[in-house]
C-alpha cells in the first residue's frame, strides 16, 4: 500500500517509469508485469533493476535465445559508461528537488529552475537509450520483429495497455478519486481533509490529463517511426527527447504544486508520514535506476574483504583481485567465474584461515558447537584486528593476537564453568571429545605431561587442539557452510527466512559428496550464495 500511495502523490514516478521501461518492453494481455527482483541465475548479474526487467521482458515475450540474450546483456553494460553517468546526476537533482520542497516548501520558480536542469539531463538519457534500442533491434530475428510488432498493434489496440511507456491517465489510475482513496486510507484523513484535498486534486487533474496523453502519444509515434526505422538517428531521437523531457518537467512542476497543498490541509502527524513515505519512493528510485554496488567489480571485491577479513581492502590485494574480474573485458562467462573464484578466494585466504576460521575451531572444540553469527563477529574482529597479510610485521601480529585471544579465551565465564574443576587428563578428553577426531596416544599423552608439567598452559593446549591438521581437515567444509551464512547473508542458518539447518545440511552434503552435486564443489555453493536474491538484496539489487 505504501508504494502506491507513494506512487500517487508523486508522478516522478511516472518520469522513471518513462525513462527506465523503455518501449520495447510488452507485457501480452493481462499478464501482470515481472517485479523488479534479480533472477537467481547469472543473467542479469551487473544489470540495475530496469535492465533486469528489460532483458526479462524481451526473453519472455520474444523467446529470445541464450547466446542473444547474451548478446543483449553485453549491450546493455556497454552502454553503462554512457547512461550511468546521467542517471547519478538525474538522481541528485531530484535529491535537491527534495531537499527544496521539503516540509512543504514551494517556491515555483526554484522548482522550475531544478526541474529545467532535470530535463536536459532526461533528454540525454532518452538519446541513450534509443541508440541503446537500436543496437538490440539488430540481434533480433525478423520473427521476433514481426512478433513485436503484433504485440505492439494489440497493445495499441487495447488503448495503450500492455506496453511499458507512461501510460494514458486511466491505464495508470491517477483520477482524482483513485488518489483520494489510496491518501485517505494511508494518511487517516477525516472528512474535511477529504473534501479540501478533492477539490486540490481536481483543478489539478485536467492539466496532469493533458500532459499524461502527449507523453503517451508522443511516445506511440515515437515507437511507430521506430519500427519503419530501426536505424538510430540522433537528430530525431533528440527532437523526440526533448519534447519527453518538458512535458515530464511539468509532471514534475505538477506534482511538487499539489505535495504543497496536501501538506497545507495536513495535521502534524499526517505531515510527518507524508515525508516519510516521499523519502522511501526517492530511495526506491535509487535503487531501481542504478547499477548496484555489489555487480560492480571493485564494490563486490571491497565487500569480500568487509565480509570475511572485517576491515578495508589494501590497495595490493584490493587492485589484485578487482583486476581479476576486470580482465575478464565484459566476457560475461568469465565475469561469472571469477566473481566466484575471488569470493572463494577469500576464505581460503591465509588471513581467514589464522582468524575467522580459527574462531570456528575454538568454539567446536570448547563447547563442541559452531559460533552464532553473534559470537562469531566478536570474536573475528578480535582477533583479525589490524592484520593485513603481506604487510610488514604481519605473522608476528597474527600471532600475537592468537596467542591473547586463547589466553582471553580460558577466562571466560563459560568456559572456566565447564572446564575449572576437571583435571589435565579430564580437560584434554574434554577438548578431543569435542573435536570429533581421534588423537593418538602419543599426541594425547604429549598434551597431558605438557600441562602438568607447566610447559603449557590451558590456553596453549586449547590452541594446539583447534590448531591440529586432522580437527582443521574435520571442520573445514561444515566452517565453509556456515560462513556462507555468516559472510554472504549477515545471518545463522536457521534464522528467517530459513528457520532450521535444513540449507545447511544440504549444502554440507553437498561438499562431502553426499547430495546430487560433485564433492568438495565450493564454487558451485560460492555463486549459489553470491546470486542469491538474499544475498542482492542487501546491496539494493532485487
Amino acid at each position: 500500500m505504501k508504494n502506491r500511495i507513494a506512487s500517487a502523490l508523486t508522478l516522478a514516478v511516472l518520469m522513471t517509469a518513462n525513462l527506465l521501461n523503455t518501449p520495447f518492453v510488452v507485457y501480452a494481455g493481462n499478464k501482470t508485469p515481472q517485479p523488479f527482483a534479480q533472477s537467481t541465475n547469472a543473467g542479469n548479474l551487473e544489470l540495475p533493476p530496469f535492465a533486469a526487467r528489460l532483458l526479462d521482458e524481451l526473453a519472455s515475450n520474444l523467446n529470445l535465445t541464450d547466446a542473444q540474450k547474451a548478446e543483449i546483456k553485453r549491450i546493455i553494460i556497454a552502454e553503462r559508461p554512457a547512461f550511468e553517468p546521467l542517471v547519478a546526476t538525474l538522481l541528485a537533482q531530484a535529491e535537491e528537488l527534495r531537499a527544496a520542497t521539503r516540509s512543504g516548501q514551494f517556491n515555483e520558480a526554484q522548482v522550475r529552475a531544478i526541474v529545467a536542469r532535470q530535463s536536459t539531463v532526461i533528454a540525454d538519457l532518452y538519446v541513450v537509450y534509443q541508440r541503446l534500442l537500436s543496437k538490440i533491434y539488430n540481434v533480433l530475428t525478423p520473427e521476433q520483429v514481426a512478433r513485436l510488432r503484433e504485440l505492439r498493434e494489440q497493445s495499441s489496440a487495447r488503448g495503450g495497455e500492455g506496453v511499458a511507456s507512461v501510460p494514458s491517465s486511466s491505464t495508470v489510475n491517477i483520477s482524482p478519486e483513485s488518489i483520494l482513496d489510496r491518501i485517505a486510507t494511508e494518511l487517516n484523513l477525516t472528512s474535511i481533509q477529504k473534501l479540501r484535498i478533492m477539490l486540490i486534486l481536481a483543478a489539478e487533474y485536467p492539466r496532469i490529463e493533458s500532459t499524461l496523453r502527449s507523453l503517451t502519444e508522443n511516445q506511440q509515434q515515437q515507437f511507430q517511426s521506430f519500427l519503419q526505422n530501426p536505424r538510430f538517428d540522433e537528430a530525431q531521437a533528440r527532437a523526440f527527447a526533448t519534447v519527453q523531457a518538458q512535458l515530464i518537467g511539468e509532471l514534475l512542476v505538477a506534482k511538487e504544486r499539489i505535495q504543497k497543498s496536501l501538506y497545507d490541509v495536513l495535521t502534524t502527524e499526517q505531515r510527518a508520514k507524508l515525508e516519510a513515505l516521499l523519502d522511501e519512493l526517492q530511495l526506491r528510485l535509487k535503487m531501481v535506476a542504478t547499477f548496484p554496488v555489489i555487480d560492480d567489480a571493485r564494490g563486490f571485491v571491497r565487500q569480500q574483504y568487509v565480509d570475511f577479513l572485517n576491515r578495508e581492502p589494501d590497495t595490493a590485494g584490493f587492485n589484485f583481485w578487482t583486476k581479476q574480474i576486470t580482465d575478464c573485458n565484459g566476457d560475461l562467462t568469465c565475469v561469472d567465474r571469477m566473481r566466484v573464484n575471488t569470493s572463494a578466494a577469500f576464505f581460503l585466504s591465509i588471513e581467514f584461515q589464522g582468524t575467522g576460521f580459527l574462531v570456528h575451531r575454538f568454539y567446536k572444540a570448547t563447547r563442541g558447537t559452531a559460533p552464532r553469527y553473534d559470537e562469531f563477529q566478536i570474536d573475528s574482529r578480535s582477533i583479525s584486528r589490524g592484520v593485513v597479510v603481506n604487510q610488514q610485521g604481519w605473522e608476528q601480529l597474527l600471532e600475537n593476537n592468537k596467542a591473547a585471544f586463547a589466553e582471553a579465551w580460558v577466562t571466560r565465564p563459560a568456559f572456566k564453568a565447564v572446564y575449572d574443576a576437571k583435571t589435565n587428563s579430564e580437560y584434554v578428553d574434554a577438548l578431543i571429545a569435542n573435536t570429533g577426531v581421534t588423537f593418538s596416544a602419543s599426541d594425547r599423552a604429549k598434551l597431558i605431561d605438557n600441562l602438568t608439567a607447566a610447559r603449557e598452559t590451558r590456553a596453549s593446549v586449547l590452541r594446539k587442539i583447534a590448531e591440529s591438521e586432522q580437527f582443521t581437515q574435520r571442520e573445514f567444509n561444515p566452517a565453509f557452510v556456515l560462513m556462507q551464512y555468516f559472510g554472504y547473508l549477515r545471518r545463522n542458518p536457521d534464522d528467517a527466512p530459513d528457520g532450521d539447518m535444513r540449507g545447511f545440511n544440504f549444502w554440507l552434503k553437498e561438499l562431502n559428496g553426499e547430495g546430487s552435486g560433485t564433492r568438495n564443489n565450493y564454487p558451485n555453493m560460492v555463486r549459489a550464495f553470491v546470486i542469491s536474491g538474499e544475498y542482492r538484496g542487501r546491496f539494493g539489487a532485487n
